[in-house]
């Protein structure tokens, strides 16, 4: 009997998801250790791991690194994608194109269009969950599904539920991910007659909250027919089944327009999948040595203060109090040579200064891995008092340190999301008609967060050296400025200040400007040489009634000649 296309396609599924889990299974039993000693509630291993209350810290003695790793989450959230300051701009192909007046003003209002759709979703609570196991682990992700009240609306997958793989350009374009629904969940979203025969059964005996694994693919659809319009057969294929269902049945099939998934890494090594050199990775080894320092010091702490004694035989029956303030009394206790209980082990008083100054160097060490310093600053960045100027000035260093990983996020993040947005919205009519200069044209997109405009900070010291040295040449020789472009190093210094471009005046409005006010200046002029021109004609004209006679003995006094 042949296969149905559906058997086909979950066959295929199966095949995949089994090699991708071999794939990632080296980075299971690191990211199993960074959980237990640094984030233990951020990963999902097991799908029983699901609503489980109980005590999963019991590894943490010091959580230093644990508020590391929020403080690092809230750092990114404030630096790169807050929603209290613009982060992000479209910008033409051709910066050239960005100064003209209608393309300026349509790209203006589609970036607020933009802007106004990811306030109203849930993008902005989203963004922080991947950017904590973005610290910690190297890799996150989360899906981004079309919304029928929020435009768009995201999904968080914990580390461990979801398996990536990437296309030849380096980009994560599959994801297979495993998770659990109620049978309640399972008829409600896919409907009783596309679900399986056992959970049919468990819908019919009301076993409504009983849990069944279920995975999620979506990958390219390398087989699809361009030609046609249906979902099956748009570029990315989206499978949902339940795992191990006996008729070869997928709950459903579909397909997105664009990677519907986003897998933002936080650095990659070669033709690797997931992301590594992540500060998680980076401090496990001072993390793990940090937890044990801890202990020995509330052991040693213990012993100073209630530390194991020894006790003369003979007063075994005495009744010894060792409470503080307890007073023994016992007789004979001058008859004894060394009566008396004392101290098997003495600690010295000293080591919890040797281990506390280390703790605190272990300490430190975990805060440069996590750049809590430099993060601090950035959850203070919606403060008006804080420029991205103050950023880059006080930490340079570490700002060139995290720009790999900024450009990583451009790739493997922002790009993606503004890109899935942007075709939504557009698919949905929600942009007005663009300038003729624009169709067909493939926009680009510019971060304006206060950490990009901080990495541009970097070239504007010298801009302005630049700009000081000609002025002060120019005060020799004027000429100099022709050398300068003027208006193209305003824009360029607007860009990298991160100013608004609606301050920048467009250059055609610029030329507008300038054309009229020289007119404005010849007018001027032309009026101001009417009088001159008037007494000249006065002269003509007078000249003119003048005898001739008259005009030849004129002629000679004016040219010296006498009468």
């Amino acid at each position: 009997m042949a296969k149905t296309e559906d058997q086909i396609i979950l066959e295929k599924c199966n095949s995949r998801n089994a090699a991708l889990k071999l794939e990632q299974s080296s980075f299971i039993t690191h990211w199993e250790e960074i959980t237990r000693f640094i984030s233990p509630r951020s990963a999902r291993y097991l799908r029983s791991d699901r609503n489980k209350g109980e005590k999963v810290n019991q590894n943490i003695i010091n959580e230093t690194a644990t508020i590391s790793s929020r403080t690092l989450q809230s750092g990114l959230m404030a630096g790169m994608s807050s929603p209290a300051r613009p982060w992000f701009v479209l910008s033409p192909p051709d910066p050239g194109m960005k100064e003209f007046g209608p393309v300026k003003d349509w790209l203006d209002t589609v970036t607020r269009l933009m802007r106004d759709v990811f306030t109203r979703s849930n993008i902005y609570s989203v963004l922080p969950r991947a950017y904590g196991p973005l610290g910690d682990y190297g890799t996150a992700a989360f899906g981004l599904l079309e919304d029928e009240k929020e435009v768009v609306r995201g999904y968080n997958f914990p580390v461990g539920s979801f398996k990536i793989d990437c296309s030849s350009r380096g980009n994560v374009d599959t994801l297979y991910r495993e998770y659990s629904m109620t049978v309640r969940q399972l008829v409600e979203t896919y409907g009783l007659e596309n679900v399986s025969v056992a959970v049919r059964n468990l819908w019919d005996r009301s076993s409504y909250g009983s849990w069944i694994p279920v995975i999620h693919a979506v990958e390219p659809n390398f087989a699809r027919e361009t030609g046609k319009l249906n979902s099956r057969d748009k570029p990315f294929i989206s499978v949902y089944y339940e795992e191990g269902a006996d008729q070869g049945k997928a709950l459903r099939i579909s397909g997105f327009d664009e990677f519907s998934a986003l897998a933002p890494r936080w650095a990659v090594n070669g033709e690797d999948i997931y992301g590594s050199n992540c500060p998680g990775m980076l401090a496990l080894g001072s993390v793990k040595a940090l937890q044990l320092e801890e202990r020995r010091k509330y052991q040693a702490l213990d012993k100073f203060v209630n530390g194991a004694v020894e006790a003369d035989a003979m007063l075994r029956n005495s009744g010894v109090d060792l409470l503080p303030g307890g007073v023994t009394w016992r007789a004979n206790m001058g008859n004894s040579p060394h009566p008396g209980v004392r101290r098997i082990e003495e600690i010295n008083p000293n080591i919890f200064v040797v281990l506390g100054e280390d703790i605190k160097e272990v300490e430190n060490r975990i805060r440069r891995c996590y750049y809590e310093d430099l993060m601090l600053m950035m959850a203070q960045s919606d403060n008006p008092q804080m420029t991205a100027r103050e950023v880059e000035e006080r930490h340079q260093e570490k700002l060139l340190v995290l720009g790999p990983m900024m450009e990583q996020q451009n790739d493997d993040l922002f790009d993606p999301l503004i890109d899935r947005t942007f075709n939504i919205m557009l698919r949905r009519g929600m942009f007005p008609p663009p300038p003729k200069e624009l169709q067909g044209q493939r926009l680009r997109v510019e971060y304006t967060s206060i950490m990009a405009q901080a990495q541009k900070l970097i070239g504007v010291a010298a801009v302005e050296r630049f700009v000081g040295f000609v002025g002060q040449v120019a005060q020799y020789d004027p000429t100099v400025l022709d050398k300068v472009d003027l208006d193209q190093t305003v824009d360029e210094y607007g860009e990298m200040t991160g100013v608004s471009s609606k301050i920048i005046v467009p250059d055609d409005v610029v030329q507008s400007k300038r054309e009229q006010r020289a007119k404005a200046e010849q007018a001027q002029q032309a009026m101001a040489a009417m009088p001159a021109v008037a007494q000249g004609a006065n002269a003509v004209k007078t000249l003119g009634e003048t005898d001739t006679a008259e005009v030849s003995s004129l002629m000679r006094l004016m040219t010296g000649g006498g009468a």
